[in-house]
């Protein structure tokens, strides 16, 4: 089982990656309520898990008087490639995920979740996983001997 502070930076870098695809869409694709559970067999797409699983934590965040982080959540889906952002994040989900283990046991479910599905969202989410340590995400889409495209 992956340590609290590699699921913490993951958790922060799947945010930031769902919020560079969805922008603020992030926070309106489920409702607090909708994002209070999650399934083994969820259908959804991976972005929609990744939402309710960032919809979940700021939920957390604020039902706890945690300023802080809702403030870090806001700041990285306001600004995803921010790498100081995705760091105060990390940390705000660390502290976050030691001081609650059923929030533990709830993103687990959330980051399992978006690897089992298909697509760019589950190899993601394997990278960012399964190699927590995450800086900067650059996709490049074409590339030739004097250009990039990205």
């Amino acid at each position: 089982m992956e340590p609290v502070s590699t699921v913490a930076i993951a958790v922060a870098a799947l945010v930031a990656k769902a919020a560079e695809h969805l922008g603020e869409k992030i926070w309106a694709k489920v409702s607090d309520d909708a994002a209070d559970k999650v399934s083994g067999a969820v259908v959804e797409s991976g972005w929609n898990v990744l939402s309710r699983m960032a919809v979940r934590v700021r939920s957390w965040f604020a039902g706890h008087g945690e300023a802080d982080g809702v403030t870090a959540i806001e700041t990285v889906v306001a600004a995803p490639d921010s790498k100081l952002a995705t760091d105060r994040l990390a940390e705000a989900v660390r502290s976050a995920l030691e001081a609650d283990p059923e929030l533990e046991k709830e993103v687990r479910g959330y980051v399992e979740a978006a690897q089992a599905g298909e697509g760019s969202v589950a190899t993601f989410t394997v990278q960012a996983w399964g190699h927590a340590k995450i800086g900067k995400i650059l996709q490049i889409n074409q590339m030739n001997a004097d250009t990039i495209e990205i």
